[in-house]
């Protein structure tokens, strides 16, 4: 199984399905982000956005760690933070990508090319190796043991 039951119930009501994909949505941000970026979007980074793409996920509560965290996926939503995501793609060790923002636009989630993915703001507070962890982590309100600086 691919995610736990209550993290597959919150994409569902999110309108995830395991066969999503949103081509033209991705196809569009592709060229976007290209200009927001200045290099092309990595296979992984629309991998993810072609199956979780246009998603809102609610989350709410207490979780296993922190609280559970809702989230937008949607490149679009990092424009304007270029500096930031310069600055965590630094402290990262690795080009962060927009995919989308967390908490109400209160974080941005940003993917490398092999698809780790970091939330952060002014600090890193979640780092995962796959956007599947980070949804999990995200929905169910753990906290990352994940550190991936320096690639």
């Amino acid at each position: 199984m691919r995610f736990p039951d209550d993290v597959s119930m919150a994409l569902l009501r999110a309108g995830w399905s395991p066969s999503r994909h949103v081509g033209l949505r991705v196809a569009e941000w592709r060229s976007r982000v290209r200009s927001f970026q200045g290099d092309p979007l990595p296979w992984k980074v629309a991998e993810v956005l072609g199956e979780f793409g246009g998603l809102r996920v609610y989350a709410q509560g207490p979780g296993v760690d922190v609280a559970r965290t809702s989230f937008e996926v949607d490149p679009t939503l990092a424009f304007g933070m270029d500096r930031l995501y310069a600055e965590f793609s630094a402290a990262m060790g690795a080009v962060l990508w927009p995919a989308g923002e967390a908490s109400n636009g209160y974080l941005a989630i940003g993917m490398d090319e092999r698809g780790r993915c970091g939330v952060f703001m002014e600090r890193v507070y979640l780092a995962t190796e796959t956007f599947d962890e980070l949804v999990i982590a995200l929905v169910r309100g753990v906290r990352s043991g994940t550190e991936w600086a320096g690639g």
